[in-house]
C-alpha cells in the first residue's frame, strides 16, 4: 500500500512539529539520528513513525512498517523524541521515507517527513558480488610486468557479509591452493583500505595483508598491495596492483 501524507499547509493546526534533521544522504550500515519536537496545547495521544520504501509501506520494519513511540515532555507544552535508525542493505538506491505522525486526543494529526538517500557502502558492494581475478601487475618492476599466473586466471575471490572470505580456486589450480584459511576482512571507515587475514593451515599463524583500494564499484575492483620480497633477493616494498571483475 502506498503511503500518502496529509498536507500540513491545507489545514490550520494548533500543533507545531519539527525535525532537527529532515534529510540524510548516508551509507548502508551507518546510523542516522534526528530529534522530533512537537509543541501542542493538547493532551498527547501518540506518535507513530511509518517507514516507506519507494512510497510503499515497508512491512518488514518494526510492526508491519510502523512504530508507536512515547514522547518525552520538555515543559511549556513541548514534547520530544530522539529517533535512531541503522541503514539496512535493502535501503540502498531506493527512496526511503520516515513519516512522523502526531495525533491529539481529538483525532487531529500533523505529519513531518524525513527523507533518506541510502548509498551502497564499500562493504556491501564487496560482499554482494564475487570477484574474478583478471590481472596482477607487478608495477614496481622495471619494466612493470604482468604477474598473474595461468593457474590463478580462473580464481574468484569471495568476501562474505559475516566478515570471513575465501578464494574459489578454478579448475586450473596452483600448487599451493588450499593451504590457507581466510578468517577475516574489513574495510576502513574512509573506505580507502581493505585488510584481509590469511592463516596457514600448517602454522595457524595469521598474516594480515593491507590493500589500498583504487576502484570499487559493482562491476570492478582494483587494489594495490605492497609486499616484502627480500627473502627472494628483491625489494622490501614491491608493489602489485590486482584487478577484478564482478561475476555475479
Amino acid at each position: 500500500m502506498a503511503f500518502a501524507c496529509k498536507k500540513e499547509d491545507k489545514i490550520s493546526s494548533p500543533h507545531k512539529a519539527s525535525l532537527s534533521v529532515a534529510e540524510f544522504t548516508e551509507k548502508t550500515g551507518r546510523i542516522i539520528t534526528t530529534t522530533y519536537t512537537i509543541e501542542t496545547p493538547s493532551s498527547v495521544k501518540d506518535l507513530v513513525i511509518a517507514k516507506t520504501i519507494n512510497t510503499f509501506i515497508d512491512s518488514l520494519w518494526e510492526n508491519k512498517g510502523r512504530l508507536t513511540v512515547t514522547l518525552t515532555p520538555s515543559g511549556n507544552n513541548i514534547y520530544t523524541y530522539t529517533f535512531e535508525y541503522e541503514i539496512l542493505d535493502r535501503d540502498a538506491d531506493k527512496l526511503v521515507g520516515f513519516h512522523f505522525i502526531f495525533t491529539d486526543e481529538n483525532g487531529l494529526s500533523i505529519t513531518k517527513d524525513l527523507t533518506l538517500n541510502a548509498i551502497l557502502s564499500a562493504e556491501q558492494t564487496l560482499y554482494t558480488r564475487k570477484w574474478k581475478l583478471l590481472s596482477k601487475m607487478w608495477t614496481s618492476a622495471d619494466p612493470p610486468v604482468e604477474d598473474l599466473q595461468d593457474c590463478e586466471s580462473d580464481d574468484v575471490w569471495v568476501f562474505n557479509a559475516d566478515g570471513t572470505w575465501n578464494i574459489e580456486y578454478g579448475a586450473k589450480g596452483c600448487l599451493f591452493d588450499g593451504f590457507n584459511e581466510f578468517p577475516s576482512w574489513y574495510i576502513t571507515e574512509d573506505e580507502k583500505t581493505l585488510y584481509a587475514t590469511y592463516r596457514s593451515i600448517f602454522t595457524l599463524e595469521d598474516d594480515v595483508q593491507k590493500y589500498t583500494i583504487k576502484t570499487l564499484n559493482r562491476e570492478r575492483l582494483v587494489f594495490e598491495s605492497i609486499v616484502d620480497l627480500t627473502d627472494f633477493g628483491l625489494g622490501s616494498e614491491e608493489v602489485f596492483v590486482y584487478t577484478f571483475e564482478a561475476v555475479n
